[in-house]
């Protein structure tokens, strides 16, 4: 009951306070106020000595026998992602308690501010020093962008004394399981030694067997063989409920009676198979390489070990020639959440001036991100000059295909550009320059991927411009004095 009254009494306060990136600001009122703090209800103040877990400040709540506000609150909005592990807490001291309450609560928000999920820690109803009350780990259901974490305090009736309950050093981490990543996922060592394999025919290749880089991997269907099934896997660690996408490319040549596809299989602590998940379609005839996955993938409950695999099934000896199932590039990541954002060197570019646009994609997420497409467009004003890593141009649209960015860093890239057009106009003109990321796997939080900037284009070089004024102020000048003179002269 007390969880449904806190969630009706408390979301009018929700839109109140915006959300920062990771990391609470001010956790232990160090500022001496309290700075990126949000408040409701009566009562709030920072207190010092004994309102003080650590450090110098503390804050307080202070529940008056006049008071009338039930609720109040203190909490901040803090960037959070879906599907991820978060532990919450706060440490609580509290003198003089009669009719009143304080605890520790977690909420998770979806864009709109709406309640996902609501966490609380034990009541303190009692008189007591400083003790952690906390929440955690639990998970932030789907569609969460923002996590709330606050220091609640309810008096359930006006006290016959004061009743002071205070709050320092709250704390909000991602507790999710580190990731593990494929070993040698694009076999550029050129063996095969971090790789399991079963059935015959694997070997390593070169081009044009290979996806990217140098190697790939080849399994060889030949008229004589007698093995069915052939694979080639690692199994990594998960923790079930979690989120994760798989894919490999797969390119097939001379197909007569085989197929391949890519599968992930789910064990529990036992070795017991839980569940099975593979591409479709199966890849049954001849193609160039092309991408096989199975995203979105949850773990089922009980799993701790995901088999990440490449399969080819002989489904009956080849007569004619050999069958080539050639396989490059395999992946099994989490979901990363990117955010992209870009500034200029300037908003103003005269005739046949420069621009640079500094790029910054940034991983927000804890584990690694895989590939990802980053898309520029130009305003037909611009012109193309060069890009940083590989960036390249069709008309007014430059694109880099990237792959990798550790979690919770980031790529810079650099794009420059030119105003081409010379007139003898100097009007202004505005133009809008966008900019978006996408990702290989389903980025959880869409709102944070594109970015647009605001540039004004003028068609009179800028240095001519200046020198025309120049000289206009030179010939003012100068018909100044002319006409001072005379009259002199005159005398």
């Amino acid at each position: 009951m007390k969880k449904q009254l806190v969630l009706l009494g408390c979301v009018l306060w929700m839109a109140a306070g915006s959300t920062r990136g990771e990391g609470l600001e001010n956790p232990g009122f160090e500022t001496g106020d309290l700075t990126g703090w949000f408040t409701f209800g009566t009562g709030w103040r920072t207190g010092t000595g004994a309102d003080a877990h650590s450090g110098t400040y503390g804050t307080v709540n202070d529940v008056l026998t006049t008071d009338s506000d039930e609720w109040r609150g203190i909490y901040q909005n803090v960037y959070a992602l879906p599907n991820n592990y978060y532990t919450g807490g706060v440490y609580i001291r509290a003198v003089d308690l009669d009719t009143s309450q304080s605890f520790f609560e977690l909420m998770f928000l979806d864009s709109s501010g709406t309640p996902l999920a609501q966490h609380t820690s034990s009541a303190v109803t009692t008189d007591q020093g400083f003790t952690y009350a906390g929440v955690g780990p639990v998970l932030a259901p789907a569609n969460t962008v923002t996590a709330s974490v606050r220091g609640i305090v309810r008096m359930v009736a006006p006290p016959a004394d004061s009743d002071f309950h205070i709050f320092d050093d709250f704390s909000f981490s991602n507790t999710t399981p580190a990731h593990v990543m494929l070993a040698d996922w694009g076999f550029e060592s050129g063996t095969l030694s971090s790789w399991n394999t079963f059935g015959q025919g694997w070997h390593i290749a070169t081009a044009p067997d290979r996806y990217h880089g140098t190697y790939g991997v080849v399994n060889d269907v030949t008229p004589s063989d007698s093995d069915e099934w052939r694979g080639i896997y690692q199994n990594l660690p998960v923790t079930e409920g979690q989120t994760y996408s798989a894919g490999i490319y797969i390119r097939a040549v001379t197909i007569e009676s085989s197929e391949s596809f890519l599968e992930v299989q789910w064990f529990d602590s036992s070795g017991s198979i839980l569940q099975t998940d593979q591409s479709a379609p199966h890849v049954g005839a001849d193609q160039g390489y092309l991408l096989a996955h199975s995203h979105n993938m949850v773990a089922p409950a009980g799993a701790v070990t995901a088999s990440v695999r490449g399969i080819v099934r002989m489904l009956s000896q080849p007569t004619a020639n050999t069958d080539f199932h050639c396989f490059d590039e395999m992946y099994f990541l989490k979901p990363a959440d990117l955010d992209i954002s870009m500034s200029a060197s300037t908003n103003l570019v005269g005739a046949h001036e420069l621009v640079t646009y500094s790029i910054v994609v940034s991983n927000r997420s804890p584990h690694y991100a895989g590939s990802y497409i980053v898309h520029q467009a130009l305003t037909t004003n611009l012109a193309f000059v060069s890009a940083s890593d590989g960036g390249t141009h069709v008309g007014t649209n430059v694109t880099w295909a990237l792959w990798g960015i550790p979690g919770y860093s980031a790529k810079i890239l650099t794009l420059v550009a030119t105003q081409p057009t010379y007139s003898t106009s100097t009007q202004e003109v505005s133009n809008l320059v966008f900019l978006s990321v996408e990702t290989l796997v389903d980025d959880p939080i869409s709102s944070n991927n594109e970015d647009s900037g605001e540039i004004y284009t003028v068609g009179v070089p800028m240095f001519t411009t200046l020198v025309l004024i120049a000289l206009a102020l030179v010939v003012v000048y100068a018909f100044h004095r002319h006409h001072r003179a005379r009259p002199n002269a005159a005398g």
